[in-house]
């Protein structure tokens, strides 16, 4: 009976998940289950979740890995979070890495990091990590810091701790931080 009670209340949760089009905390909600409609590798099956009116937990963001025929180490995949409009917090950034075809290392072709540039510019929201993925490749250099140039200037925010390249190029002012915008740069250094 207890099994019974639990289950019901995670049904009733599940439930109003899906009114609320709200996502369970610390899990992958209902809706987003029923959205993928995905067999999912790990602890609970997303279609068994649907049939049982239970959420499903694990740490395999199943469409995700499906499309992209890679498995998923984290919390919440790259595709759903730029559905659910939220961050993407995890260890590997699936989709991200290889429609940039870029790396934080260029030999490992990997990318591991927080959130990658096209979906901090889909969601307008900030780059946090340690490589501006396209942009410093673009730029031909290597960045350290927390915002790419590229995803400041299209999201019209600066640089987080520094001075922006945005900024830089706006007020005619170099570029204070560990490595500056190469546009930055190159119009300072004209003016020397």
């Amino acid at each position: 009976m207890g099994s019974n009670t639990q289950d019901d209340w995670v049904a009733a949760r599940c439930k109003v998940a899906i009114e609320l089009e709200q996502t369970y905390v610390g899990y992958l909600g209902c809706k987003v289950a029923i959205e993928l409609e995905q067999t999912y590798v790990g602890y609970l099956g997303c279609k068994v979740a649907i049939e049982l009116e239970q959420t499903y937990v694990g740490y395999l963001g199943c469409k995700v890995a499906i499309e992209l025929e890679q498995t998923y180490v984290g919390y919440l995949g790259c595709k759903v979070a730029i559905e659910l409009e939220q961050t993407y917090v995890g260890y590997l950034g699936c989709k991200v890495a290889i429609e940039l075809e870029q790396t934080y290392d260029v030999k490992l072709q990997t990318y591991v990091g927080f959130l990658g540039c096209k979906v901090a510019i889909e969601l307008e929201q900030t780059y946090a990590g340690h490589l501006g993925c396209k942009v410093a490749i673009q730029l031909e250099q290597t960045y350290v810091g927390y915002l790419g140039c590229k995803v400041a200037i299209e999201l019209e925010q600066t640089y987080v701790g520094y001075l922006g390249c945005k900024v830089a190029i706006e007020f005619e002012q170099t570029y204070v931080g560990y490595l500056g915008c190469k546009v930055a740069n190159l119009r300072w250094l004209s003016r020397m």
